[in-house]
């Protein structure tokens, strides 16, 4: 679904930024249960308030746990354009 896909280029996004994963896990059967029963753990090394930032606000919107709230295609596109792609030289 387009939800789905919405959320694992969440979970890439997030992994390019950060270095590590939104969710910790130990076996591949697990990623669906902390998906639904936990939010996103910011571990990354350049800044304390990432969630804060542009690319942080995108990432959220993209990994929300309800496929209804979660960013569509559209929107995603729309956010980087609007919020993030000015930021880069």
């Amino acid at each position: 679904s387009q939800a789905a896909d919405v959320w694992a280029l969440g979970v890439v996004f997030f992994n390019m930024t950060t270095f590590s994963f939104p969710f910790d896990i130990s076996e591949s059967d697990e990623i669906s249960i902390q998906n639904i029963s936990s939010a996103p753990k910011y571990n990354c090394i350049y800044n304390d308030d990432f969630s804060d930032r542009a690319i942080g606000r995108l990432i959220d919107g993209m990994l929300a746990h309800d496929p209804q709230a979660r960013f569509t295609i559209e929107q995603t596109y729309n956010f980087f354009i609007d919020n993030i792609s000015t930021q880069i030289p």
